[in-house]
């Protein structure tokens, strides 16, 4: 294996550690069921669909695998970061004790 290719797989298994990660955010958050949080998990997903088809032509050796795989990896980070920050907000205001 050379060292183009190796790259390329690790790219792609952060990539589907992501993915996966994202995924649990979302169900969790979709559990909620909030609207605020609605249109912040469509965006989301639309974003995560987009990512995971273009991290498959990753996988399909284009030519510009490994700095594809790269952005594909960055976006994704960036993906999920935004939803966790949406997510704890969400979380922490529905923890807090309501008034009586």
């Amino acid at each position: 294996m050379n060292q183009t290719t190796h790259l390329i797989e690790q790219h792609v298994l952060e990539s589907e550690s992501r993915l996966r990660h994202i995924d649990e955010l979302i169900e969790r958050a979709r559990r909620l069921r909030t609207p605020e949080i609605e249109a912040q998990l469509n965006r989301t997903r639309r974003d995560r669909d987009r990512l995971a088809n273009e991290l498959g032509e990753v996988r399909n050796d284009d030519p510009n695998a490994v700095q594809r795989g790269e952005r594909v990896k960055g976006m994704l980070q960036s993906v999920g970061l935004e939803l966790e920050k949406a997510l704890t907000a969400i979380f922490e205001r529905d923890e807090k004790p309501r008034p009586s």
